[in-house]
């Protein structure tokens, strides 16, 4: 499960101070006595509690004798989840620059990756949305074969204390109603089946990724591979552009995009006149001539 983890490197460690990140911190800080960790947590501040809990992480960090890091959250109560989202991972990917570590790590479980899949099917995403979660190696995510109640069996067997977050009750949100009416539903032996498919399409978009990297280099030219016919590209058909796009966006490490922002860059990409540029996150935008297409980033 620790096997990706390096005596003597550093890894940032993502807190909430719920039951799957207190149990994570438990067993890294046992089981990888020779491995740095630094406790990161992010206070949404948007409840009362949020200060007793970000105060109960850091005394849990004390306690441990790591590195604390914190940060509080300047949102509304109207912010979407996946706004706090990436604040929430542009905090943390901070704290990996600042103590140069080797990766971030989070406690999503089992559980987790199968509402994940659910949640990202019924929204319409494409194929990489059924194995986003996963790890990499700079984002691991050791507890992904560990189901919920088994983080709740070690947290009890090791009399290990943690904060109940009433949001995760509130079904307004997709994926709680997903965990609280849906998930409750699926028997073991279906679990075992969307997990036996979800390995299964895990590979294939490996190797499909792999297939996409090598067609795209050679379909480029001039500035390592970031310029690109017009020509060629208007001639893909509308799911071949939408996953050229997506590779662009995953290849050059473009932050947090969602379907329709590639479904909005395929329909500027087609449309836009020589000298226009389309700008895809901070420092990055693709640029037009009369030929060709060029990545700025």
């Amino acid at each position: 499960m620790f096997e990706n983890f390096q005596d003597s490197k550093s890894y940032v460690l993502a807190i909430s101070g719920g039951v799957d990140s207190v149990v994570l911190l438990h067993m890294l800080v046992n089981q990888r006595p020779k491995s740095k960790f630094i406790v990161a947590h992010v206070n949404h501040g948007l409840r009362q509690q949020s200060e007793l809990e970000s105060q109960r992480v850091h005394n849990l960090a004390k306690a441990y004798k790591l590195d604390f890091e914190t940060t509080k959250l300047n949102l509304s109560k109207s912010s979407g989840q996946n706004q706090a989202r990436v604040a929430r991972y542009n905090f943390f990917h901070q704290i990996v620059d600042k103590y140069q570590a080797q990766a971030l790590v989070t406690a999503h479980h089992q559980d987790d990756l199968i509402e994940t899949m659910i949640l990202n099917f019924i929204r319409g995403s494409r194929r990489r949305g059924l194995t986003s979660l996963k790890s990499t190696p700079f984002l691991l995510r050791p507890l992904l074969s560990m189901p919920k109640q088994a983080l709740i069996n070690y947290a009890q067997q090791h009399q290990l204390t943690w904060s109940e977050d009433p949001t995760n009750q509130n079904l307004k949100y997709l994926r709680n109603r997903i965990r609280h009416q849906i998930l409750p539903k699926i028997s073991s032996n279906q679990k075992i089946e969307l997990l036996a498919l979800h390995d299964k399409l895990l590979k294939i978009n490996l190797d499909l990724d792999n297939f996409l990297n090598h067609y795209l280099e050679s379909k480029s030219y001039r500035r390592q591979g970031r310029v690109f016919s017009r020509q060629w590209f208007n001639q893909l058909d509308h799911n071949q552009a939408c996953e050229v796009v997506t590779s662009w966006l995953i290849k050059y490490k473009v932050p947090n995009y969602t379907t329709s922002q590639i479904l909005y860059i395929v329909v500027k990409l087609r449309t836009l006149s020589s000298g226009k540029t389309i700008i895809i996150s901070d420092g990055q935008s693709i640029k037009f001539s009369k030929r060709s297409l060029r990545l700025e980033l």
